[in-house]
């Protein structure tokens, strides 16, 4: 009888676990981002549509030539006077040299992250510019960081300090982390978010066309994400990239896209794999360019396939310059 009880037990948490991971969630929380250099056009959209979403990030603060991080003035005014349930600010390791800036830049982090102290200070830091700016959440998004194994422990030490002095300040964290990273390797702190992007199976990155996410990407990248802690989400982005026959690439709105749509008279397809709408015209010039973007629609299959994947905290990069309202709640 014991033997019994105990077989239809392991077999009832079977169940369960199954269930539990295979059942999409019944709601969903949207959150999105809003960046310095398009804020006007970020902040209508948000107004539109701030009801249905949980939180808006403002991406972003980075650091001056004296490794001091900031937030661009106006921007900073911007983060203080919008309304919103939840609102984060976004740290990034960009620096303005003045004469030039550095993106994703991994030296300054080996410097501010070299020990406890400086960590502590860092993070005493980031706390005192998210409550400056009327935030109550931070976002971490410090890229390139798993690139350098001294760098990516230091950073995995630092999340600790930086969720400690959150906890402390009543602030919550999310960290951002790109989807190259191998969760696996390494051990992430319980406590903050963590939000993985999947925007960059194709991009300005790669010489090939394509879509910035499909539905085999989100589905491996989702599967790499049980290494992380249970509390995770997933991001995507709006707008498109294109390609040239001169080897240039650059990301593009879906405002510009729409332009280029209307001037050229082309007609998009959709793409099978990823939902993605993609074209290819010719300049005035005669420049030829190969053009791939998602549109709401395209939205709306990677998020319902991250919610069959049971993944319920969806992030979008971002608002501003798109050519509708994202609403995924409507």
């Amino acid at each position: 009888m014991i033997k019994i009880i105990f077989i239809l037990f392991i077999t009832m948490m079977i169940n369960f676990f199954y269930i539990s991971k295979a059942e999409p969630s019944d709601d969903l929380h949207f959150n999105a981002w809003v960046a310095y250099w398009d804020e006007k056009s970020g902040i209508d959209e948000w107004q539109k549509i701030n009801n249905n979403y949980e939180s808006i990030s403002f991406f972003g603060a980075y650091f001056d030539k004296e490794e001091k991080l900031f937030i661009p003035d106006e921007f900073l005014d911007t983060i203080k006077n919008t309304e919103a349930k939840e609102k984060y600010l976004t740290i990034v390791n960009d620096v303005d040299k003045e004469d030039k800036i550095l993106f994703k830049d991994i030296e300054i982090l080996k410097d501010i992250l070299a020990d406890k102290k400086k960590q502590k200070k860092h993070a005493e830091q980031i706390i005192s510019l998210a409550k400056k700016a009327n935030c109550n959440g931070i976002d971490l998004d410090y890229e390139r960081v798993f690139k350098d194994e001294e760098v990516a422990e230091l950073y995995l030490d630092f999340i600790k300090v930086l969720y400690k002095e959150a906890n402390k300040n009543k602030l919550n964290l999310r960290i951002i982390l790109e989807p190259s990273v191998n969760f696996k390797k390494y051990k992430f702190v319980r406590g903050p978010k963590y939000v993985v992007m999947a925007y960059n199976l194709y991009g300005t990155h790669s010489k090939e066309d394509g879509a910035k996410a499909d539905i085999n990407f989100i589905e491996n990248l989702i599967d790499k994400m049980q290494y992380l802690p249970q509390n995770k989400g997933i991001a995507f982005a709006t707008g498109g990239c294109y390609w040239t026959d001169k080897d240039k690439r650059k990301f593009i709105s879906t405002k510009q896209i729409m332009q280029v749509l209307n001037k050229y008279d082309k007609i998009p397809q959709r793409d099978e794999k990823s939902g993605a709408l993609f074209f290819d015209y010719e300049d005035n010039e005669q420049n030829k360019y190969k053009v791939w973007y998602a549109d709401k629609e395209t939205l709306s299959l990677w998020i319902d396939k991250a919610q069959e994947l049971g993944i319920k905290d969806i992030f979008i990069w971002r608002l501003g310059s798109n050519e509708m309202e994202y609403n995924f709640n409507k």
